[in-house]
């Protein structure tokens, strides 16, 4: 049922373990780590498949040869055989190592943590539209992880996918 332990003046403390379970699992995580958005590109941290799912992300828009300066509009999609079981489908964060990520939809992405990534209303989604500015050379890296989520705010049964994209400059 519980565990029980004796503290100071005699005192009995009870600690259930779902009130334990509660905050390993849920209490210590940041509220952007969920469907507001990912800070990070660990997104395999907090989505756990099981089965077998067929997944994968699509990015649109980021040419194999920039020009400097341009904007390009990017459009990231999640294709998925999981099906939601609520509202919130999916999320993604994107990473470009040079350049600037441009919000171009803020009521369903915003910038976190430098990384470009869904709002709460974005989580609706499986497709997002954003935008780069190429820098003024160099290569450029992108890193792009989406989630296909099954809706039940618990960690097992989603699909996290990647992928890197190169950007080279036509100067």
């Amino acid at each position: 049922m519980g565990l029980q332990k004796k503290g100071e003046g005699g005192v009995v403390k009870t600690l259930f373990l779902p009130v334990i379970a509660f905050l390993v699992f849920w209490g210590g995580a940041p509220a952007e780590a969920y469907q507001n958005g990912a800070p990070t590109l660990e997104c395999f941290t907090c989505h756990v498949p099981v089965g077998e799912h067929s997944s994968d992300v699509r990015v649109k828009g980021i040419p194999a040869r920039y020009k400097p300066g341009k904007t390009y509009r990017i459009t990231i999609s999640v294709k998925s055989d999981i099906r939601s079981l609520g509202s919130v489908h999916g999320g993604f964060v994107l990473q470009a190592s040079a350049g600037e990520l441009i919000v171009v939809d803020p009521v369903h992405t915003q910038i976190s943590n430098g990384l470009l990534t869904h709002t709460i209303e974005g989580s609706a989604l499986r497709s997002w539209k954003t935008a780069w500015k190429a820098p003024r050379e160099g290569d450029t890296e992108f890193i792009v992880m989406a989630t296909a989520v099954n809706g039940d705010f618990a960690p097992i049964g989603d699909a996290v996918v990647a992928e890197v994209l190169t950007s080279r400059s036509s100067k």
